[in-house]
């Protein structure tokens, strides 16, 4: 539970279970045999009352840790995404033309090394996970430039298209993945983030059809 629910309903419920203590003690509800009080007539009743009160707060601390073990499981993943970003993104932009003193299965290694980090099971399941909300149709397109680019950088033809998106694509994954991360932490639930958006994919589109670098103002 959190500090505002304790707060919220632990002072007001606590001082509402010892205001009614207290009220039954005066009213005579625990005096002892032969005057039995009201409580000795309605002891079932009160049991059963009491035992679905235990159920539901039972429900409810079940159905509040599994948010927090979904939020702890779905943080962890955010984070294993932005490293394999980060890894993409790193291997495309260090790639160059296979130099004199490389042979060609040295440069095709590091052409391979690329393709690996793109085609890796951690980006593919970020390419289907909900939490990235609406920000998961830009991997793809992220992937492709990449792919394009680093193609464009090895083989020494490089075409503007492509080489303008990478950079700010990764930069604004990034940020939307920590913003998410943020989110999390502060107690916001996994479903909160599949409609969260925080690319303008409008103007990344136009930028990517036009052929120029989009505008990141």
């Amino acid at each position: 539970m959190d500090r505002d629910f304790k707060i919220l309903f632990g002072v007001p419920g606590a001082g509402a279970i010892v205001a009614l203590i207290g009220w039954a003690i005066d009213a005579g509800a625990f005096a002892a045999p032969p005057n039995y009080g009201w409580i000795y007539n309605y002891q079932t009743l009160i049991g059963v009352i009491t035992a679905l009160v235990a159920a539901l707060i039972t429900v409810y601390v079940m159905h509040h840790q599994g948010e927090v073990a979904r939020a702890d499981e779905a943080d962890d993943r955010l984070t294993q995404y932005a490293t394999a970003l980060f890894d993409v993104t790193e291997k495309c932009l260090n790639l160059t033309p296979p130099d004199d003193g490389e042979t060609p299965e040295a440069a095709q290694e590091r052409l391979r090394a690329f393709q690996g980090a793109a085609d890796s099971p951690t980006i593919k399941a970020a390419m289907m996970d909900g939490a990235l909300g609406r920000d998961q149709p830009m991997i793809p397109l992220f992937l492709e430039c990449c792919r394009r680019s680093a193609l464009g950088r090895f083989y020494d033809r490089r075409e503007a298209r492509f080489e303008n998106m990478v950079w700010p694509l990764y930069i604004f994954l990034s940020t939307g993945l920590i913003r998410r991360k943020a989110l999390l932490q502060s107690g916001h639930r996994v479903r909160e983030l599949l409609t969260l958006s925080t690319i303008d994919q409008v103007e990344f589109q136009r930028a990517f059809v036009e052929g120029r670098a989009p505008n990141l103002g």
